[in-house]
């Protein structure tokens, strides 16, 4: 003969419980119709203020206030502060609403070819020369060159784009290291710039890329 162990058991709680609620409700049965449709119509009315209050930065939302990340950014945004005047692209650590574009060759190969990097010229001069965005009010078209951040009241016009095309046309790309490339008298930062590379194993240089920002 098998001994079976009485346990504890929240069933009957539950099959209690759910019997005298399905009384209750069945005495107050109008009530139970007519309050929940009210009481979700006046808790919907916050939806009216979605849209204002509404705060699209995760970080705010979904990191806690004295997170360590937060105090070492006070204090990069206190010593180096974003200057409209000294932007540079590459260094930047405060923009956070920004579009990054990356392109690829068709068939996945190097984009460090002349008749890519051509084309990929003529896309960033489109986006630069012709895309404009209204103002809020309608009065305005804002093109590139209004709202863009640039250094010496320049914008930045994705110089490293001509660089590769200019190292192109000699038939390789001239010393052309990573993250640090360019020369001595003219040194460019090519961390963000371009990406799954391929380097020389001899003295390091980029031999291909599959991506360009």
């Amino acid at each position: 003969m098998v001994l079976i162990k009485s346990c504890f058991s929240l069933e009957p709680l539950f099959c209690r419980f759910f019997y005298l609620f399905g009384i209750f409700v069945y005495r107050c049965r109008w009530p139970m119709v007519v309050i929940p449709p009210l009481l979700s119509a006046c808790f919907s009315v916050g939806f009216i203020w979605v849209f204002d209050l509404r705060v699209d930065d995760p970080a705010y939302v979904f990191t806690p206030r004295d997170a360590r990340w937060k105090r070492e950014l006070g204090t990069f945004s206190r010593l180096w502060p974003l200057d409209e005047n000294k932007f540079i692209a590459g260094k930047s650590f405060e923009t956070k609403r920004f579009v990054n574009i990356l392109c690829k060759a068709k068939d996945g190969g190097n984009v460090l070819q002349p008749e890519i990097l051509d084309e990929i010229d003529l896309l960033n001069r489109f986006i630069s020369e012709n895309i404009t965005v209204p103002t809020t009010d309608g009065r305005f078209q804002l093109s590139y060159q209004d709202l863009c951040l640039g250094y010496d009241w320049k914008c930045s016009a994705n110089e490293h784009i001509e660089m590769f095309r200019q190292m192109t046309q000699v038939g390789r790309v001239i010393e052309l290291t990573y993250p640090k490339g360019g020369n001595k008298d003219t040194p460019a930062y090519l961390g963000t710039a371009i990406g799954d590379i391929k380097l020389n194993k001899t003295d390091g240089t980029v031999q291909a890329a599959k991506i360009i920002q």
